[in-house]
């Protein structure tokens, strides 16, 4: 897929995961132990083959930035291609939370411009899965497509963990012929993952004619509004799909990698998952150690009892202490005889000695950075 010019649009909502996102974008939140959430959306496009990536940055990029920055783990570090990082033009449009406004494709049209690329995959970064999009590309071509729109059709117990969503309705052939707005009460459920393929040039176009007409919403007006005019079909995924939008859905689905089959789709199904490598020392296990179905990351010490959790690199768990169903990002330090119970812990939090952290009425406790309790 040389010929195709990728587009991560990381623009999400500020508050997204609440505490996890004051400091940072949603792309660049700690997911699996060593990994980032943009890690998924990135080796999905590098993957395929695409060499020529373009990342639309917001607010916070700090955390992405140095998480992404020499862009060697993805073999993005070339002189004339590579990794691109776009932030906007301030002066001239007043942003909106929406990722899919006009406005933010507008400040970045050089990039498309001067591009000598086909196609274009646009796609968000909050849609955390394994894609193979060479088979969407090949998908694609055979259609005749104008754009093609990847979905999932789920089950209805499934589709609260996807809300709010589009819900795309289908002919026979495959071919798009509605879209509606659902909270995940519907009946439909063949919902858009917020990934599309299109030629760049149609891109450019309907870019402009959302600007010309004073409409400014990408997917709803650009591509859904004119179903009519063009051949718009949805590619059907059927592997695994986890929606980071929220604190409940970033704690359920760390969960679900405790899940052997899940891990193995969701970093090995379609290709591997890269992330920033650090070249530390293996996790240390002492005589008193215990641990039960977890991920536990390199650099860690484990003193204590682990059980139904996700530890992140360079965490400490004293002698005697307790961690269950329980996320832990780097270089958190559990003393001796504290307990950590449904719980998510960001970087470098300190529980002290015989502390107890538990699980309140709406869900996981989440602590916030560098605390100490």
């Amino acid at each position: 897929m040389f010929n195709v010019l990728g587009i991560i649009n990381v623009i999400e909502k500020e508050q997204a995961l609440m505490e996890l996102t004051e400091n940072r974008t949603l792309a660049a939140v700690p997911i699996g132990g060593r990994y980032r959430i943009i890690d998924f959306t990135l080796s999905n496009m590098v993957n395929a083959g695409i060499k020529s990536i373009g990342i639309f940055t917001h607010f916070k990029m700090g955390s992405l930035v140095s998480h992404l920055k020499n862009s060697r783990e993805w073999n993005l570090d070339t002189k004339r291609r590579g990794l691109f990082f776009l932030p906007p033009d301030f002066s001239k449009y007043l942003f909106s939370p929406n990722k899919w406004d006009v406005s933010h494709f507008t400040t970045r049209l050089g990039y498309m411009e001067t591009s000598t690329r086909q196609y274009v995959i646009i796609s968000g970064c909050n849609m955390v899965c394994n894609i193979d999009y060479q088979k969407v590309l090949d998908f694609h071509q055979k259609n005749g497509a104008d754009i093609t729109v990847i979905f999932k059709e789920v089950p209805p117990g499934e589709k609260e963990y996807l809300s709010p969503y589009l819900s795309l309705d289908l002919s026979t052939e495959g071919q798009v012929t509605g879209v509606r707005t659902t909270s995940g009460r519907s009946n439909r459920d063949k919902i858009c993952m917020e990934m599309f393929l299109l030629s760049r040039t149609l891109l450019l176009q309907l870019i402009d004619e959302c600007v010309k007409q004073n409409k400014w919403d990408l997917v709803r007006d650009g591509f859904m509004g004119n179903l009519r005019e063009l051949k718009i079909y949805g590619y059907p995924f059927t592997g695994y799909l986890a929606k980071i939008n929220s604190l409940r859905n970033y704690y359920k689905h760390s969960m679900d990698l405790l899940k052997p089959p899940i891990w193995q789709e969701l970093f090995f199904a379609a290709g591997p998952v890269f992330t920033k490598v650090k070249d530390s020392a293996p996790a240390k296990y002492t005589v008193d150690a215990a641990v039960t179905n977890a991920l536990v990351a390199n650099d860690c010490v484990i003193g204590g009892r682990v059980e139904n959790s996700v530890i992140s690199r360079g965490v400490k768990i004293g002698k005697g202490a307790r961690v269950s169903r329980s996320i832990l990002l780097e270089k958190c330090v559990i003393e001796e005889n504290a307990l950590v119970e449904n719980a998510i812990l960001d970087k470098e939090v300190r529980v002290t000695k015989g502390k107890i952290i538990g699980a309140t009425a709406d869900g996981p406790t989440v602590v916030r950075k560098k605390s100490v309790l």
